[in-house]
């Protein structure tokens, strides 16, 4: 019934295996789908005409790659966080881009 393909990535390093169903069989499926997602961690690619549209997808494997971004921001943008001549650099403005997107990541 569905097909299963590869290559997904969500995140960084996050790769996913992810079944494709078309809008028809999420629709007549809906409510398996969110099932299957939630409690298997199964993600599903939903297409309309052969067109990727959205995906159904557990909240839990959101949740751990958006703590997964905000370590690796931290560990690689914060290293220099204390250093007076990155002050109004790239760096910083890029800090003030993530803390707008991810909330206060970076002091």
């Amino acid at each position: 019934m569905y097909k299963v393909d590869k290559g997904l990535t969500l995140g960084y390093h996050h790769n996913m295996n992810y079944t494709t169903v078309t809008l028809k069989e999420a629709r007549d499926n809906l409510s398996e789908l969110i099932e299957r997602a939630a409690l298997t961690k199964e993600t599903f690619l939903v297409t309309k005409f052969g067109k990727k549209k959205a995906f159904i997808i557990s909240v839990d494997i959101l949740n751990n790659s958006r703590k997964a971004r905000i370590n690796i921001l931290k560990n690689t943008f914060g290293i220099w966080a204390k250093r007076k001549d990155m002050v109004n650099s790239w760096v910083d403005n890029l800090r003030k881009q993530e803390n707008k997107r991810h909330g206060q990541i970076f002091t």
